[in-house]
């Protein structure tokens, strides 16, 4: 029993001398608004439609328009080859069915304040990220339906 307790305390030392993980300090977390498109991922073919998400940091999104601007509220806009979506939610479903071909398949979220405006950095630039597909025309069948998806 003595042994059994002795190596019981021995294993505690052990693990309990291992540092915990150092959490990021408030100072390190960034506070920019931030935008990425998670599905589809490049390169991916796409035929007719899609359902995207996107992934938004450190902005509220709230669904557009809005006379009023609030600061760290909006929304984006997402650039495809038929046009673009305003989204609000995590996912945009996404209709190209009527584009017959594209010579830039692409997606691309850029965030925008609740007026539409697009969200600049303080360089200047616009906060987005783009994701190349390939652009593959045809009718739009979502989960094994035609036309919207549910």
């Amino acid at each position: 029993m003595h042994a059994g307790r002795l190596s019981a305390v021995l294993l505690a030392s052990l693990f309990a001398c291992a540092p915990p993980p150092v959490p990021e300090s408030e100072a390190e977390q960034s506070t920019e608004p931030s935008v990425r498109i998670t599905w589809p991922p490049p390169e991916t073919p796409v035929t007719g439609c899609e359902i995207v998400t996107v992934e938004v940091e450190n902005l509220t999104m709230v669904e557009p328009p809005s006379s009023d601007i609030v600061t760290g509220e909006g929304h984006y806009h997402l650039y495809h080859p038929a046009g673009y979506e305003r989204c609000f939610k995590p996912y945009c479903f996404v209709d190209f069915s009527s584009v017959e071909s594209t010579t830039e398949p692409f997606l691309v979220a850029v965030l925008a304040d609740s007026a539409h405006n697009e969200l600049l950095d303080a360089n200047g630039d616009r906060y987005e990220h783009r994701v190349p597909i390939e652009f593959v025309p045809g009718d739009c069948t979502v989960e094994g339906t035609s036309g919207e998806a549910e």
